[in-house]
């Protein structure tokens, strides 16, 4: 019975899962009212990477980026194209982070989220998404 539980407790691919399924429904709840707030909401999401000194086709940005936490998020979730959608969730929240922290927000209490979200996507990015998965990365 112990040796049960042990190989249930020391199980990466499980710890892998459980992560992916919470960092993606957060992704999912975050893109679902970016969509639902029509073209208005996805412009002003999209006018996130004037900090970076991008300052045409906001809409354009804000759909990618909406795209990445909703489609990304669910992809996380099924472990399906774990990496490719790790690496767009990343590079949404180091422009999420930026522009926390560019609005002279403190670090850790303002920036935080999106830091640590950035941190979990690139952790998957190179973990990939595990045996607990629809489809195992191939990569």
């Amino acid at each position: 019975m112990k040796e049960k539980i042990s190989h249930f407790v020391n199980s990466p691919n499980l710890g892998l899962f459980i992560i992916r399924l919470f960092a993606g429904i957060i992704f999912v709840a975050a893109g679902i009212p970016k969509f639902a707030g029509g073209a208005d909401s996805l412009k002003g999401v999209g006018s996130a990477v004037e900090t970076f000194g991008i300052d045409f086709a906001p809409l354009l940005w804000g759909v990618l980026a909406a795209t990445a936490e909703l489609v990304g998020g669910l992809l996380i979730i099924l472990g399906v194209c774990t990496r490719i959608s790790a690496f767009f969730l990343f590079c949404t929240m180091v422009v999420a982070s930026a522009v926390k922290i560019d609005g002279g927000g403190d670090i850790l209490k303002d920036a935080g989220y999106p830091i640590m979200l950035a941190a979990v996507s690139l952790g998957l990015l190179f973990t990939g998404s595990g045996n607990f998965a629809v489809k195992k990365d191939s990569m």
